[in-house]
């Protein structure tokens, strides 16, 4: 049984944004996660994202650790 669930990006098209579509695909989300019986998640974003601050306001109280992750590219 899988018991974690891994959140990278997701994209709402920018006339949506404003609207609330974000939160309720975020929302929707978590009540599906819940409704598999997954206990964890792992978050991505990017430090500039403006959806950070939403995360660190919703899941302050349940964030067990943060770390910087690194991408490298090369062209070949």
């Amino acid at each position: 049984e899988p018991d974690t669930l891994l959140y990278g990006s997701y994209f709402v098209r920018k006339h949506f944004r404003n609207a609330g579509m974000p939160i309720a695909l975020l929302l929707e989300s978590l009540k599906r996660k819940q409704a598999s019986g997954i206990a964890n998640s792992i978050w991505f974003a990017a430090k500039e994202n403006k959806m950070v601050k939403l995360y660190d306001r919703i899941f302050e109280p349940c964030i067990s650790s943060r770390n910087a992750v690194y991408t490298v590219k090369k062209r070949l």
